[in-house]
């Protein structure tokens, strides 16, 4: 396993990127004091069956985003991504112990 799944992070920051392709969606996040760290979501299919379109997430949306570190701190990579909060207007993805939904 490539992440500390029994660890979770906090990344807040500007999507510089977003690419919307499988295996992963990737968002490139520009923190104020952290620099530059990639967030793997999900397929593709996996957001689309939960309401997530291509424009759910765009260029310049502030985010919040809970998920695991990579063990190599220098990837600068957050994966299996738990809590996803736009603040400007409330947008929450979030993957409970269920299936996960977009509110």
């Amino acid at each position: 396993m490539f992440y500390l799944t029994d660890h979770r992070v906090t990344l807040k920051g500007q999507v510089a990127k977003v690419s919307f392709v499988n295996p992963h969606v990737m968002l490139t996040i520009e923190t104020k004091n952290s620099g530059t760290w990639q967030a793997e979501w999900t397929s593709v299919d996996n957001l689309a069956r939960q309401g997530v379109r291509q424009d759910t997430v765009q260029t310049g949306d502030f985010l919040e985003i809970e998920g695991s570190p990579a063990r190599n701190p220098d990837w600068r990579v957050v994966s299996a991504l738990q809590v996803i909060r736009r603040l400007a207007d409330g947008c929450r993805w979030v993957l409970p112990d269920g299936p996960r939904t977009i509110e």
